[in-house]
């Protein structure tokens, strides 16, 4: 792979996360085709794709996407005439249902975590409703402010406020740990905890928990709990989207409601799991 494709990406503002995922995908697709960027086309790209069939829309729109994006700079590096990737299709993307955080599931899960870290990060997401890759750069110095800015999806920046029952929970953490790891959350080894090895991690403790569907149960479902127990405190849609840091929010709904900064922090202090 082009070695100047990763500042491609971090030139466009893309995430560490997406960078990842794309630079993944492609080197999936090269591996699988098997022949010099700039001898592959269109029909090689097709049958690559047709290999994918059985795998989730969603996950089959991601690596064509990256493809996509992968050709598109090597068309503009004039490595190649033209994009070989841009005819693909996809079918329209179906996101698969996530089983509706009732009363008492977060805290059966909690209640299941087998370590303090793992615990500590479960609450943190629940009350906060960040994303895994937010909260797993986050650092020790940023937790013991409690108030404190994170850039999310797509390089915006929103204010996280760490409530007392949070606290009470990562401090007993903390107080655990023997090391000078400048992150809050890290493997024995000091190394920043793994999406997949954690997306793993917590269905097993929803297992454990005897959670319906808990091959389902994912970290970012733990956002949708965060959104629905506010939603059951009374917050407003526009005010949980903001806090959330989605993006259809900033674009749409801030042109008629300005969510102040202090109210969002509010319904993170009170969020109760």
């Amino acid at each position: 792979m082009n070695k100047y494709y990763i500042d491609y990406l971090k030139g466009a503002g893309r995430s560490e996360n997406t960078i990842k995922s794309y630079v993944n995908n492609v080197s999936l697709m090269l591996k699988d085709i098997n022949k010099p960027e700039t001898e592959i086309t269109f029909l090689d790209l097709v049958a690559w794709q047709s290999k994918l069939q059985g795998k989730s829309t969603s996950t089959i729109h991601g690596k064509v996407v990256a493809v996509q994006n992968y050709f598109d700079f090597l068309k503009n590096a004039n490595i190649i005439s033209s994009n070989p990737a841009k005819g693909l299709v996809t079918a329209k993307v179906v996101n698969a249902k996530k089983p509706d955080p009732e009363n008492g599931m977060v805290s059966s899960l909690i209640n299941c975590a087998d370590n303090k870290r793992d615990k500590a990060m479960l609450i943190l997401f629940a009350t906060t409703g960040m994303r895994f890759e937010e909260a797993t750069t986050i650092t020790i110095e940023q937790y013991k402010r409690r108030r404190f800015n994170i850039v999310g999806k797509g390089n915006k920046m929103r204010e996280i406020y760490i409530n007392d029952q949070t606290k009470k929970v990562c401090d007993e953490y903390l107080e655990s740990r023997k090391d000078n790891f400048p992150l809050l959350f890290v493997t024995n080894r000091g190394n920043q905890v793994d999406n997949s090895n954690w997306c793993k991690w917590i269905k097993t403790c929803a297992k454990k928990a005897n959670l319906d569907c808990w091959d389902k149960i994912t970290p970012h479902w733990l956002r949708h709990a965060f959104a629905t127990v506010a939603s059951q405190m009374g917050v407003p849609v526009a005010d949980i989207g903001f806090a959330l840091g989605h993006s259809d929010y900033a674009k749409v709904t801030s042109r008629y409601i300005h969510t102040p900064q202090n109210k969002v922090v509010n319904i993170m202090a009170n969020i109760q799991i």
